[in-house]
């Protein structure tokens, strides 16, 4: 009777391993998917994405959502500029779950809430230059990241042309050489969720 329970415990932790390895799985394919999607919708360097849930399989399988997803895309194309890095924090996030399992593919179809945090550096040299010219930086229009030396813009972009960053009020700030604009979507555009799924 001892040996029967211990076989059924041993057999019970390795089925418990395999799910567990399947989900894990799943989850780093639909992240790797994520992340392709992003690197080719905004030409960056390159991009990665974590998704918060577990069970994975099961909020897919039954709720076609999960809790939170956070994609980081590095060496993005601003025009002339390229910006380090733009980071999404999404909250809530439903996905069509047919394109998942049948097509092995992400369509996101809505996410409840997302935090864009755009962040570029000044190297040593740029920092000194741009402190000797007297250069500001500011943000107008909502989006329109905007440069001004003496007086005179010398460059502007409307940071909304890049896909994973929604038209809204960024708010910079500056620490150093290092400038932060960020903002609060809810819901989340189309344009994000496009970015953010198979073309």
């Amino acid at each position: 009777m001892g040996q029967v329970i211990r076989r059924l415990i041993v057999l019970l932790v390795v089925v418990v391993a395999v799910l567990v390895g399947l989900d894990l799985a799943a989850q780093a394919v639909t992240e790797s998917a994520l992340a392709s999607h992003v690197k080719t919708a905004t030409h960056s360097r390159s991009a990665s994405a974590s998704i918060s849930s577990f069970p994975f399989l099961w909020d897919a399988a039954v709720q076609g959502r999960v809790r939170d997803v956070t994609v980081v895309d590095r060496g993005v194309p601003a025009g002339p500029l390229t910006l380090d890095s733009v980071e999404v924090h999404a909250h809530q996030v439903k996905f069509d779950r047919k394109v998942l399992f049948n097509a092995r593919s992400v369509k996101l179809t809505s996410i409840s809430s997302a935090t864009v945090t755009v962040v570029t550096h000044l190297t040593g040299l740029e920092q000194t230059v741009a402190s000797a010219l007297g250069t500001v930086v500011s943000v107008q229009s909502g989006d329109e990241l905007v440069v001004r030396v003496a007086g005179q813009t010398i460059f502007s972009y409307k940071l909304s042309q890049i896909p994973l960053i929604p038209d809204c009020p960024l708010q910079l700030s500056q620490s150093g050489p290092s400038y932060s604009l960020s903002c609060t979507v809810s819901p989340v555009p189309a344009p994000v969720l496009a970015a953010l799924s198979q073309s």
